[in-house]
């Protein structure tokens, strides 16, 4: 049989294909017709269609054949088997399938439909999100038929049912999901005014009893429940959520309390799974009307996810899901990409009314998520950008480190401030904005953001993903003013945007490491860092060394949320600290308040985390990252919100180039002081050439 060969789309309107997949009726192959319509018309092909989205794979093999129009067109394994999946009985079902419908060995004609993208999934009727493997699972469901018998399956019910009504009991006592209980309770579960009847009580108690064991049945009886090894299985997932569903329960009923395995292996099949994590996915899950989730034998509308979902914090460019620990650590692990793309299905729902997403508001919000080519972590989004932010094209043949540079410059073009330098939601432990510690793309410099960087932050301690900025605040709020107002005049590009031209003043340079305690503090005392860092005045600001070195210990910062120390917030973290210093116990047992406690410790746990202590030669005190070494250049840049630490890397004449390695707190020169009225004369302002 012939090779398929695409006919070739329009230049000067904008066409898609569509694929008319054949029933069920017209026989065991899957066969298909590609029709080329008019996007913006619809001509030549009036019914609505469908999308579908589903993940590649690893190195795919395209090995299976789709029959269309007496020619073949190799698929994958997975595809296949999801086409066969979805195929009707007796009509043609219209699908836009990524796959097929765009011709992968034309990157022009690529490029073109990838910019089309979000559209094209604004315009489907439905998209139908494919998260089982089809393969595996057809195999595991033959092997159960044949070797479970009704008794064995009677006593896998049974332990399902004990494990489950324990749960629920325990559940139902800790007082969340009202709705839950009582709808499990009945109508005439609670006591009247005037007292029940013991035999009544025993008879509601049993109906009780019954009603969890048919709900527990109900669940179960599908599944291959294993009390120490339940399944994994994405159709076990989607049966739970349903339930759960039919039952009015939210994620925010569970509050701090987790689940047990069984139940937590359930979920994470349906939501851990690799659909998730790819970059194109979101865009599509985003802007599609209708959703649905499938396996073989279970579906799911978006809808349900999101009552389940209910509210969740917003998710921004500094903010995720469930980041105050509203929702307890795993189960926030396990949904909160889907809660991230609930929120920019939001967004798309208000498109036009105010409420829209900036370009670095989008990379950001999926900066974890995969993609095989690194310029899909930005074309892959691109979707999801309002027209009016999106001034970018589509183009595979530039080399990845020029399709980063740009989009960064593009993102100070529009933010108007150096936030993404000063607080880029892209840095990673270990991982500098520089050349010093590798593993960056290659060629790009150290001012643009490298967008291939990718790494799941999530906490070890307590499972939440963390940010690794200095947060220097949002548009709501300003932490930190260091650098002043950010001006067109503030920066510039030379040769080919290679080099970022700045303007600020060298404050020093970087001394020692200084000593880093363990965060819990146990057995450190002020002799750690010495008389002189503890005993004497701070010249720069004029108060105590030691309070000093406490304000620069956290950053100047209370949290949560965070904000700047007020007066008397200052003097508690100075009593706090002081406490633990003298006494060389930890937070825990130094005997502070409850409210000492959290105010202080919790701060100084996020520093220590990802920030190291060091001094300057004119006894500055600094944080900054742990990778920074002595002989750096502490930097004020116009216009930027935190100081920076910057790599002098070559002279030409008088213009000197640097490095940017790392943001920066400098106690004593967060809030404009480099740049204010009668400041040291020796903070003359300069040209700074960063490469």
């Amino acid at each position: 049989m012939n090779t398929y060969k695409y006919g070739p789309l329009s230049d000067t309107k904008r066409q898609i294909r569509i694929l008319s997949l054949f029933p069920l009726s017209r026989g065991a192959q899957l066969q298909g017709l590609l029709q080329i319509i008019d996007f913006d018309t619809q001509d030549g092909h009036p019914q609505p269609y469908e999308a579908l989205s589903y993940v590649w794979g690893h190195d795919p093999v395209f090995d299976h054949v789709l029959h269309l129009d007496s020619a073949s067109l190799k698929i994958t394994a997975h595809l296949a088997n999801i086409l066969q999946y979805i195929r009707l009985p007796d009509e043609e079902r219209h699908l836009w399938v990524d796959a097929v419908c765009i011709n992968q060995g034309d990157h022009t004609e690529q490029g073109s439909q990838v910019e089309m993208m979000g559209d094209i999934y604004r315009r489907c009727a439905r998209d139908l999100a494919w998260i089982g493997d089809p393969a595996s699972e057809r195999v595991e469901e033959e092997e159960k038929k044949e070797e479970m018998t009704e008794e064995e399956i009677d006593r896998k019910l049974e332990k399902g049912y004990r494990t489950f009504a324990a749960w629920l009991r325990e559940f139902r006592g800790t007082g969340n999901s009202t709705e839950w209980r009582k709808t499990l309770d009945g109508d005439d579960a609670t006591a009247t005014a005037n007292g029940e009847e013991e035999e009544e009580e025993e008879e509601e108690e049993e109906e009780q009893l019954d009603r969890e064991r048919r709900y527990a049945y109900e669940f179960y009886r599908d599944s291959d429940y294993d009390e120490m090894q339940p399944p994994s299985t994405a159709e076990a997932g989607l049966a739970f959520i349903k339930e759960l569903r039919r039952h009015a329960v939210t994620l925010g009923d569970f509050g701090g309390h987790g689940v047990p395995p069984g139940i937590s292996a359930k979920l994470e099949a349906v939501f851990c799974t690799r659909l998730w994590t790819r970059i194109w996915i979101v865009q599509e899950l985003s802007c599609a009307k209708e959703v649905l989730l499938l396996t073989e034998n279970q579906s799911l509308s978006w809808n349900e996810i999101r009552r389940f979902l209910a509210r969740a914090q917003r998710t921004d460019v500094h903010h995720f899901p469930w980041g105050r620990g509203i929702v307890e650590s795993g189960l926030a692990k396990i949904f909160f990409r889907a809660a991230e793309i609930d929120r920019q299905r939001d967004v798309e729902r208000r498109r036009g009314q105010g409420d829209e997403s900036t370009l670095l508001d989008v990379l950001a919000r999926f900066c974890d998520r995969e993609s095989t080519d690194p310029k899909d972590r930005i074309y892959g989004l691109l979707g999801l950008v309002p027209p009016k932010y999106r001034r970018l094209s589509v183009d595979y043949r530039i080399p990845d480190a020029k399709l980063f540079a740009d989009v960064t410059a593009e993102i100070i073009r529009q933010t108007q401030n150096l936030d993404i330098l000063c607080q880029s939601p892209w840095e990673r432990r270990g991982v500098p904005q520089c050349s010093r510690l590798g593993g960056r793309t290659r060629d790009l410099p150290s001012w643009a953001v490298d967008f291939a960087a990718r790494e799941l932050l999530w906490d070890a301690g307590s499972g939440y993903r963390s940010r690794e900025t200095m947060f220097a605040g949002d548009k709501a709020r300003r932490i930190f003013f260091a650098g002043g107002d950010f001006t067109e005049h503030s920066w510039s590009f030379q040769d080919d945007m290679k080099v970022l031209k700045l303007r600020g003043v060298l404050l020093g340079q970087v001394g020692p490491h200084q000593p880093q305690p363990p965060v819990d503090m146990e057995g450190v005392g002020l002799g750690v860092w010495g008389h002189d860092l503890t005993e004497g005045v701070y010249k720069t600001t004029g108060e105590p060394k030691l309070q000093a070195l406490i304000r620069t210990l956290v950053t100047d910062c209370s949290g949560y949320p965070i904000q700047r120390l007020s007066g008397d917030q200052i003097q508690k973290h100075v009593s706090s600290f002081s406490k633990v210093l003298n006494t060389g116990k930890s937070w825990f047992d130094a005997g502070l308040g409850l409210s000492e406690y959290y105010a202080t410790e919790n701060m100084w746990r996020r520093i220590e985390h990802n920030w190291a202590f060091f001094t300057s030669g004119e006894g500055l005190f600094i944080l900054a990252r742990k990778h920074v070494q002595e002989g750096d250049y502490i930097a004020v840049i116009e216009g930027a919100k935190v100081a920076l630490i910057l790599q002098r890397v070559g002279q030409d004449g008088e213009s000197e180039y640097f490095e940017i390695v790392s943001p920066a707190y400098v106690h004593g020169f967060m809030d404009g002081e480099a740049f204010a009225t009668g400041s040291p004369g020796r903070f003359l302002k300069k040209e700074l050439l960063i490469v």
